[in-house]
């Protein structure tokens, strides 16, 4: 990829990390906008999807992929989950490791819930992996992947109305709500948006680069919510309308894309918003965390619900503080590289 779609992928994963958190702040409720969490829930999932699928180790083999991928992924979660044992106080330990296992969003709890991201998309990336191999192997054409992408979905409808018929429940959580391990049950979804994106999303970028890209795109998203509010919540598996959902989850993903484009070009957000996207997984593993931590320290929430200041200022702790810290990390070495350097001279 060339260097300006690189700035506009790491600012539109910052543009996405600040949607993820502030579609996890009961702020908007607060202040009685509800609608604006929802939104954002329509399509912030199958934004990381699809910018991850950009990125599909579709040449690697399956050793490097498995490696690399659990690094990057499946280590960040076990060290969340070691923060997350040694922050709380439990009676239950096999259970509770149990629920880190399953690793869904309703297993593990809040405020940990969105770490459940991190072993999914380790799975989406691996069977998608797989997927390319298969697909290369057949010597399919490409266009024949629209097909599969729509029984997918309809794969998906299958399961979720599978879960909801279920009786069964486990760690007080209906099936319907707490899913399969590692959210193995709306893989088939994932898989769409991750796919989608290796085989077309390249082609996507250029037409968010065009001028007209974000007012259509944007206006676009918006009428489609507006009129219909059909979303998508993974953590909650709602899907609520196959044809609708995906529709607005993909002007969603543009509208961001071609805002992230737009910004790309203005030097003080592209820099501060492409550092915020590189830090972006940080982010992701404890802003939930961090906004419920400091709610507690502000608040007492047996004298009532928590004021709109607290929660404001636990949104900007969520995201700034990790930011912070990332940031210093990237700094850090570049600082002693230029101290040794005037050392030597």
């Amino acid at each position: 990829m060339s260097t300006q779609r690189e700035m506009d992928i790491d600012v539109a994963k910052g543009l996405g990390i600040l949607l993820v958190a502030a579609g996890h702040t009961p702020l908007w409720t607060s202040l009685g906008f509800k609608w604006v969490g929802m939104a954002i829930f329509s399509f912030h999932m199958p934004l990381f999807l699809f910018l991850s699928g950009l990125f599909l180790p579709a040449r690697q083999n399956l050793s490097t992929v498995l490696l690399r991928r659990g690094k990057g992924l499946l280590l960040p979660y076990v060290l969340a989950c070691a923060v997350f044992l040694a922050t709380g106080e439990y009676a239950n330990w096999p259970s509770l490791f149990g629920r880190i296992g399953w690793a869904t969003g309703q297993s593990i709890g809040w405020p940990w819930t969105p770490i459940w991201f991190l072993p999914h998309l380790f799975l989406c990336i691996v069977v998608a992996w797989a997927h390319l191999k298969a697909w290369d192997r057949l010597g399919l054409a490409r266009w024949k992947w629209v097909c599969l992408f729509v029984l997918l979905l309809i794969l998906t409808r299958q399961i979720f109305d599978w879960e909801d018929a279920s009786d069964f429940e486990l760690w007080e959580r209906e099936l319907g709500l707490l899913g399969l391990p590692w959210s193995l049950d709306i893989l088939p979804a994932s898989l769409v948006f991750l796919l989608g994106a290796h085989l077309w999303g390249r082609s996507l970028l250029v037409w968010t680069r065009k001028w007209w890209s974000l007012p259509v795109f944007l206006g676009l998203a918006t009428f489609w919510y507006w009129r219909y509010a059909w979303s998508i919540n993974f953590n909650v598996r709602t899907y609520d309308h196959l044809a609708g959902s995906t529709t607005m989850a993909m002007l969603g993903i543009l509208a961001v894309m071609a805002l992230a484009s737009l910004l790309a070009g203005l030097k003080i957000p592209a820099l501060a918003l492409s550092s915020l996207g590189r830090a972006s997984l940080w982010i992701l593993v404890s802003h939930a965390f961090l906004q419920s931590w400091t709610y507690a320290k502000l608040w007492d929430e047996s004298t009532g619900p928590t004021p709109d200041r607290y929660l404001a200022f636990g949104f900007l702790i969520g995201w700034c503080l990790p930011w912070g810290v990332h940031s210093l990390r990237e700094r850090l070495p570049v600082w002693w590289r230029r101290l040794r350097h005037k050392e030597i001279q």
